[in-house]
């Protein structure tokens, strides 16, 4: 077999020596050069590609050259002069010069496939434009595969087939109309050669190029035996080509639509007309002035991007990340399982929410990876000028928080909806609906994920997967912002004063952006695991089910959460009950907490080689922000956090505080327990009793904790020497820091408790008064919050929390000791205190009350 390197002629050499600067640029998105290095030692590759082109062929065998593999020589489509020396390049042609310009490629393609049968490479095209830019035809290759078969059993080796994209750029076809520019250079799918030239020349930066999943063509044929030729050919050139075009549609998108065109079909849908016309005949309007009010809505919904816009973001947060973040930590491997999901048809990303940068992060990431830019779901509150317009064009539409009272807007996104999986556009929304301020999880919103539930019921698609995605920050970028929110103040609105103040934000940097991509929800899959069908989710069926999913997905997202060092300092330091710490105790509770998690299976983001290196590096990043202070004290190194930063700290301790609940709940039993109760029965009762007390802050099932996850938590002390076994009864162990780690996790939910009591005690110091608005309500806890901490009652300053409070009267509402009703003037909510409970509100707070008194 003829496997060595031949000589290309000098064209060839003249491109190849002017564009290679420009074709390096084009960046391989998704390659295993091993297995490219180990097909060429032991097979024979045959790159399969979309559309005839000399620059595809050029770059590919540039990229082979570079990375010490052998290029190409056989391909088809264009003059053997462009590719072969003169001498041989003419001997090919002299029989073709009589021929026509369909006879030619013929012949070219013939002789590509008796290369093949000789044992080389060869690169293969699917299809070609007309002979000139301005034809409208497309040729498509027939017959190439069952030519190949034809001599494949007498071949030395095996074949396989690598389909191969090169993407030059990032823009979308608009539809079938052609401009005048088309005319002449070609469309963005077939363009000439000035034009891909000219994309070379112009977009190299964002090209990419990708080597898919190999195909085995002696396997393939063997499962076809019984097949003529030309059925083997029509098959196989089936699955290339819907290879290639969803590549190509993961790559640069469906086509690209105006609002105005996006607004116009989705009116035009039938079931939204029906809808439409229902909702005429119920309020006796005209259905002329319900469709215009549904065509304003649809406009001020739909996104509008533009590749212009997102180039732009490109260079400026490219800008910006060098300045602010250390860098963006994601896996290969999941963005790979992101792009052959996204070849399959539309994809719902479900990604945490702890900034306005999370949209920011996706966009850049996804552009930045050669990934079909995503569709967001964004606040209504962030539709207006400046932010507006720019989310728009990068791919945002704007949701109402609330359809309440709405009859049109909710019709009309839901067939937004149904649009995006039809043109199958990657698709992210929050379930949480808002940011999260506290560093916890919030409680799932699935009225989004009921709509798209809906859509996939109605076949809109044949099967939806649904990505978890968790994102962590080394330090939020609104973290000030937070801080004021949780302390009671009103939320700032979106504005062009708040983007000129972000300035600041390029002043220090905010370590890490962390993304993990956790393994799919395929609904078929579900409702099938569920012992479910489609048409089984009525409306009984529906709700639970929803729920069910969106806590699973949110549990996932909570599972994938990466821990820094700062993380664990901050969890140990606020729940150190003593004024301060020692260096040399931090670096000991430090370790044996970090063990902990190894073997509880927690992803740690260390980047430093060695433990001692971590902490140190996370204490002088905290010195940075001043939420820690160090002093020398008989020459030992004594750490503390200021009162006044401990809100702050309470954020990154809540990062991580799921992982730990286990041993925070059992140390809290432990420690509030007297001495001769503290059997593992009644640690677990009494567990499972400040469970329920605080359910509201976790997204953890009602059943939690499991007499299980006890005696692992019990397991775990043991083996740290905090406690040990005495007979029936569990008692101190005898190692300092073990102790001190019983102590540190008794006091990690304290602040929950003191929020909790400040809440009990204003509503029963409410009771005989009228209802009260909510939002003033929560002010009145907060007022209350500051004159018992400056008395003494409540010792921690993260007590006085807003989000807490308003966690607090979620759980007396569970209770029926208070009940939410809509405010008369229809905005809000009011609180009614129920009087016929006081006893029981008041058994509440003394329960709350002894549980601090017992953590003292």
């Amino acid at each position: 077999m003829s496997r060595e390197s031949k000589d290309f002629g000098l064209v060839y050499k003249i491109f190849r020596f002017v564009l290679r600067p420009l074709m390096g640029r084009v960046r391989a998105l998704n390659v295993d050069l091993e297995a490219l290095r180990q097909g060429q030692k032991e097979d024979q590759i045959l790159l399969v590609g979309h559309v005839v082109s000399f620059i595809n062929f050029l770059v590919v065998n540039d990229y082979l050259q570079r990375n010490g593999l052998r290029p190409v020589r056989y391909t088809h489509g264009f003059s053997p002069f462009w590719v072969l020396p003169f001498k041989e390049a003419w001997a090919l042609s002299r029989d073709s010069l009589t021929k026509s310009f369909e006879e030619r490629r013929t012949m070219e393609l013939n002789r590509a496939i008796e290369a093949v049968d000789r044992g080389e490479d060869a690169f293969i095209f699917m299809k070609r434009g007309g002979r000139f830019a301005w034809s409208k035809k497309v040729y498509y290759y027939h017959g190439t595969f069952g030519k190949l078969s034809r001599t494949l059993e007498s071949r030395e080796n095996r074949t396989i087939l690598v389909p191969t994209s090169v993407f030059l750029t990032r823009r979308r076809k608009r539809g079938t109309r052609r401009n005048f520019y088309e005319i002449f250079f070609g469309t963005y799918d077939i363009p000439g050669r000035i034009r891909k030239l000219l994309q070379l020349l112009f977009n190299n930066r964002k090209g990419g190029m990708i080597f898919s999943k190999a195909l085995d063509l002696n396997a393939e044929y063997a499962k076809y035996h019984d097949l003529s030729q030309d059925q083997i050919d029509k098959r196989l050139g089936r699955l290339l080509l819907l290879h290639l075009n969803n590549e190509d549609a993961a790559y640069r998108g469906p086509t690209k639509r105006s609002v105005e065109r996006k607004v116009r079909k989705i009116l035009k849908e039938r079931r939204l007309n029906s809808e439409l016309e229902a909702v005429a005949q119920r309020s006796g309007r005209s259905l002329e002035s319900v469709r215009k009010d549904a065509e304003k809505n649809l406009r001020h919904i739909a996104s509008d991007t533009s590749e212009r816009t997102i180039n732009l973001l490109r260079i400026f947060f490219g800008y910006v990340w060098t300045r602010t973040i250390e860098g963006i930590d994601v896996s290969k491997e999941d963005l790979n399982r992101v792009r052959e999901m996204t070849k399959a048809g539309p994809v719902i990303f479900l990604p945490c929410h702890r900034s306005h940068v999370d949209y920011l992060v996706f966009a850049y990431l996804f552009e930045k990876e050669g990934l079909n830019y995503p569709r967001f779901a964004a606040g209504e509150n962030l539709s207006k000028w400046p932010l507006g317009p720019l989310l728009r064009r990068a791919g945002a539409f704007f949701i109402r928080r609330s359809f309440k009272g709405e009859v049109i807007f909710p019709l009309v996104f839901e067939a937004y909806l149904r649009h995006i999986l039809r043109e199958r556009h990657v698709l992210v929304f929050f379930m949480e609906g808002g940011r999260s301020r506290t560093g916890k999880l919030l409680h799932p919103k699935v009225g989004m994920l009921s709509m798209v539930i809906d859509a996939w019921r109605q076949g809109i698609v044949e099967d939806l997967p649904l990505v978890p995605v968790t994102i962590d920050y080394g330090k939020v970028f609104e973290g000030q912002s937070y801080l004021r929110e949780t302390s009671g103040k009103e939320k700032e609105q979106e504005s062009l004063t708040s983007v000129i103040r972000s300035r600041k934000i390029l002043k220090r940097k905010h370590g890490y952006i962390r993304l993990r991509f956790d393994d799919p929800i395929y609904l078929n899959q579900r409702i099938a695991d569920e012992g479910l069908k489609k048409e089984d989710l009525g409306f009984k069926t529906k709700v639970p089910f929803v729920h069910r999913l969106g806590s699973d997905v949110l549990n996932r997202v909570n599972n994938r959460v990466t821990l820094t060092a700062g993380n664990i300092i901050a969890g140990i330091l606020l729940g150190n009950h003593r004024r301060g710490m020692t260096l040399s105790d931090l670096k000991t509770l430090f370790g044996v907490s970090v063990r902990y998690l190894k073997n509880r299976g927690v992803d740690l983001a260390f980047p430093e080689p060695k433990l001692e290196l971590a902490l140190m590096n996370a204490l002088e990043t905290f010195k940075t922000w001043e939420t820690v202070v160090t002093v020398e004290v008989s020459k030992r190194t004594v750490i503390n956090i200021p009162q006044d930063k401990r809100v702050e700290m309470e954020y990154y301790k809540n990062n991580g505080l799921h992982f730990i609940l286990e041993l925070a709940l059992f140390s809290t039993a432990y420690s509030c327990l007297p001495a001769e109760e503290r059997s593992f029965d009644q640690i677990l009762e009494f567990a499972r009793e400040v469970f329920q007390t605080l359910k509201e802050e976790f997204i953890i099932q009602s059943d939690y904790p499991s007499e299980e996850a006890m005696h692992m938590a019990l397991k775990a002390l043991i083996v740290m020497g905090g406690v040990r076994r005495d007979g029936d009864l569990i008692v101190d162990g005898d190692r300092r820091y073990g102790r001190d780690l019983v102590a540190i996790n008794g006091h990690m939910l304290l602040n929950f408790f003191e929020s909790y009591f400040v809440c009990a005690e204003v509503l029963l110091e409410l009771i005989e008064s009228d209802p009260v608005d909510r939002k003033l309500l929560l002010k009145q806890c907060m007022g209350h919050g500051k004159l018992l901490f400056a008395v003494g009652t409540i010792r921690l300053p993260e007590s006085m929390n807003h989000v807490t409070f308003s966690n607090a009267l979620k759980y007396f509402n569970s209770l029926s000791l208070v009940k939410f009703q809509n405010a008369p003037s229809g905005k809000g909510q009011i609180v009614v205190i129920n009087k016929t409970k006081v006893a029981e509100l008041m058994a509440v707070r003394d329960r709350l009350y002894r549980w601090m008194d017992m953590l003292e």
